[in-house]
């Protein structure tokens, strides 16, 4: 139902594009509210609904595929994000045995992967050429409100990401193989980091909560107050289980102005970084719940990984509380995985 709903969202932005009033409104509503509105009268039309509506049935699909995933390892069943840790053992046969099991689930769906990623292909595509655009990807910049960068100059970040940032990844990996004591790293290795194991939270997840509420009430007032609202209002679903989805993100409850975050704890550092990074959205838009307009309750895409990848960093001086000896071996990985994130967020970028 959702491209009906954006269908009246879309009448209503034309009406505010359109409407002699705008230098009024102007005064109350900042710029990028009238730019997003502009975007939407572009990358929507009413010819199109029933193909958002089979693109949102795709996507759906695809969400329940993963979710679905039940992963037989070790007399147990796990779903993905359970499997994570058994690609941080010190056991490199372990590490490989799971790489081995995860795969196999991918391979016993494969044919409905394929369906979904081809069907989504053709779905945008159509999309796209419906409303004007000689490609998707003309499309998504638009539909993703990028607003004063182009894919021209996405081209020129990843040529200097090759340049600059790649060298250093390798240095990275070369050193890590040396530390792990292999001659070269393989695809399940490079998850570990240290040959006697990774840093990992030396508590469970009511203790990790416990710790974060602490550590947001002396970061700041403010932080400290945003992070009891979560903790009231149960606004936190954090720990993996069977059937959940993948991955972690925070969203908005408009008529609660809640922010509410989403993860897959499952014991590794990981759980810190999510209870930082999400937190960091969520302690945005927080801060951001006096604005009315839902549409810049949050900015755009980009500009949010600053207030998220920010709270990640802020958050190091108490790092010891979580991780207790082992903080040292949580910075550097920390640290890191910053650096070796950026070939692959670029790579990601441009195959999609």
């Amino acid at each position: 139902y959702s491209p009906l709903f954006e269908e009246l969202t879309t009448n209503y932005y034309r009406v505010i594009v359109q409407t002699p009033y705008k230098e009024e409104l102007s005064d109350i509503l900042p710029q990028t509210f009238f730019m997003q509105a502009e975007n939407k009268l572009k990358t929507f039309s009413s010819d199109v609904i029933p193909l958002f509506q089979k693109e949102n049935e795709l996507t759906d699909e695809y969400s329940k595929l993963i979710a679905g995933a039940e992963i037989d390892f070790q007399g147990q069943t796990y779903n993905l994000a359970q499997m994570g840790p058994f690609g941080q053992s010190t056991d490199r046969e372990v590490r490989k045995a799971a790489s081995a099991a995860t795969t196999a689930f991918f391979e016993s769906k494969e044919a409905d992967f394929d369906r979904v990623y081809d069907e989504l292909v053709k779905v945008r595509t159509e999309i796209a050429h419906k409303l004007g655009f000689k490609d998707y990807v003309e499309y998504g910049y638009l539909k993703m409100n990028r607003f004063d960068y182009n894919r021209d100059m996405v081209k020129v970040y990843r040529e200097e990401i090759l340049k600059h940032i790649v060298p250093i990844v390798q240095n990275l990996r070369q050193r890590q193989a040396k530390r792990l004591q292999v001659p070269s790293l393989k695809h399940y290795d490079l998850n570990l980091e240290f040959l006697d194991g990774n840093a990992v939270p030396q508590g469970d997840p009511d203790f990790i909560v416990s710790q974060a509420k602490d550590m947001y009430r002396e970061l700041s007032a403010e932080t400290g107050e945003f992070f009891d609202f979560m903790i009231e209002h149960e606004l936190l679903d954090l720990v993996a289980k069977p059937g959940k989805n993948s991955g972690g993100y925070c969203t908005y409850i408009p008529d609660f102005k809640s922010p509410f975050i989403f993860s897959n704890f499952n014991g590794t550092s990981g759980d810190i970084d999510v209870l930082t990074h999400e937190a960091g959205h969520a302690f945005q838009v927080y801060r951001s719940r006096w604005i009315q307009s839902p549409e810049v309750v949050w900015p755009t895409y980009e500009t949010c990984e600053i207030h998220s990848m920010s709270m990640e960093f802020m958050t190091w001086p108490w790092m010891d509380r979580f991780f207790k000896e082992q903080v040292d071996k949580y910075k550097f990985t920390h640290l890191a995985s910053a650096l070796l994130f950026l070939p692959y967020g670029v790579l990601v970028d441009h195959f999609q």
